[in-house]
C-alpha cells in the first residue's frame, strides 16, 4: 500500500500556530502502480486548474486504497 501526499497551497501562518497541516492538498492510499496514479493525479490537478508544490510517494502498508473514480471525485471537489 502506497500513501500520496500532494502538497497544493502553504497553509494560512494562523492555522499552522493552531496545529493545522504546513500544506493544504490531497492523502491518498493506492494498493499498486503509485507512478501511473501520480500522473492521474497531476492530469486531474490540471484538468481542475489547481497547482501543486510536490507530489510524495510513501509506502505505508495501510489496508485502505483509493480507487480513480473516488480520486477524481475529490480533486472535482477541492481541498479547501
Amino acid at each position: 500500500m502506497y500513501k500520496i501526499i500532494v502538497n497544493c497551497e502553504e497553509n494560512d501562518r494562523a492555522d499552522i500556530r493552531c496545529g493545522g497541516p504546513l500544506f493544504l492538498g490531497f492523502d491518498f492510499f493506492v494498493k499498486k502502480d503509485p507512478e501511473k496514479v501520480k500522473k492521474y493525479i497531476e492530469d486531474k490537478l490540471k484538468e481542475n486548474n489547481l497547482s501543486y508544490i510536490s507530489i510524495e510517494i510513501i509506502d505505508y502498508g495501510i489496508p485502505r486504497a483509493w480507487t480513480l473514480q473516488e480520486i477524481k471525485e475529490c480533486i472535482k471537489k477541492g481541498y479547501k
